[in-house]
């Protein structure tokens, strides 16, 4: 019954399959991305420095010439998934990189996510509302350092502690790493680079009172290519394949682009692959961002999922501040 209940209160929310079970709620994990990177099909593994860097790969932090960044993003995650239903999903996370001195990073984050659905109550025997609704929440809480070993090396070290209530009985903990690598590849053309990166994460122990929980444990590679096209315009593509090994074994790709005005206005698209129901769980993406006063950037990111997928319609809006 326990696990019936689990499933009710997933369905929709994580990944759209319907051979949801309870160990999938840790790959949350990967929903931790910065606007910027939702845009551009998902790409973390080289996607650049950026207020959410804490989620994606640290050691593109190592490269950023900025003392603060500092944002917060608001999604209602796989949004058609409740379609009709009495809840959205909701997911907050805000995130922090502080320069310590040019070659050394501290970063900082924090997740919300609520898992939407219909309302749902605790029984008794007879089958007797027992008491208040039931309200599952996935909360972590993230802590990284990053540091410039050269001016083409980039290192990260990410310690992550997550917590999932059902709302019942049966609450999980997990405590993970995550490690990332960059090399910045000067090009010959004036300001040009490629970003080479290798990033493990989601890799750790999970304690549970009961229910057979796993961490994804993540394998990612990609490059992102930087490009200044004239004096106000610039060009990023990107591209990375990575591979779940844990709690739902499968392979994932991303590739994604920016146009960049006067590093004031940003187009961005892309398109996600999964090799897992994958014409549920693929789809395209777009997205814009736009410099204001100088100092606050607001982002928004688009899914252009099939009908049927639960990410229809899924949007995400940020919002930065950079010093």
């Amino acid at each position: 019954m326990r696990r019936f209940i689990y499933t009710l209160c997933l369905a929709g929310c994580l990944s759209g399959a319907t051979a949801l079970h309870a160990q999938g709620i840790f790959a949350t994990s990967e929903l931790n991305r910065s606007p910027r990177s939702i845009a551009m099909g998902g790409l973390t593994a080289a996607v650049g420095s950026n207020a959410f860097s804490v989620y994606e790969n640290a050691s593109a932090a190592a490269f950023s010439d900025r003392k603060v960044e500092a944002g917060i993003l608001y999604s209602p995650w796989a949004l058609q998934g409740t379609r009709d239903m009495d809840r959205n999903n909701l997911l907050v996370s805000a995130a922090a990189g502080y320069s310590l001195s040019a070659d050394n990073k501290l970063l900082l984050g924090i997740c919300y996510f609520a898992p939407g659905g219909n309302d749902l109550f605790p029984t008794d025997a007879e089958g007797n509302v027992a008491g208040d609704r039931l309200k599952p929440k996935y909360m972590s809480v993230h802590a990284g350092y990053a540091r410039r070993l050269s001016s083409s090396w980039g290192v990260s070290a990410v310690l992550n502690y997550a917590h999932w209530n059902p709302g019942i009985n049966g609450s999980a903990n997990a405590v993970g790493l995550d490690l990332g690598a960059t090399y910045r590849l000067p090009l010959k053309s004036e300001g040009a680079y490629l970003d080479v990166a290798l990033k493990a994460a989601g890799w750790g122990a999970v304690i549970a009172d009961e229910g057979d929980y796993r961490l994804p444990g993540i394998l990612a590679a990609g490059a992102m290519w930087h490009r200044p096209l004239a004096k106000n315009h610039q060009l990023n593509l990107g591209a990375e394949a990575n591979y779940r090994c844990l709690d739902e074994p499968g392979l994932r790709a991303s590739v994604g682009g920016e146009y960049g005005y006067r590093d004031f206005l940003f187009v961005r698209c892309g398109y996600a692959y999964s090799g897992q129901y994958s014409r549920l769980n693929s789809y395209a993406t777009v997205g814009a961002g736009v410099l204001l006063l100088s100092r606050v950037q607001l982002d928004f990111s688009y899914l252009l999922a099939r009908k049927e997928s639960p990410y229809k319609d899924t949007y995400a809006i940020g919002l930065s501040v950079l010093f």
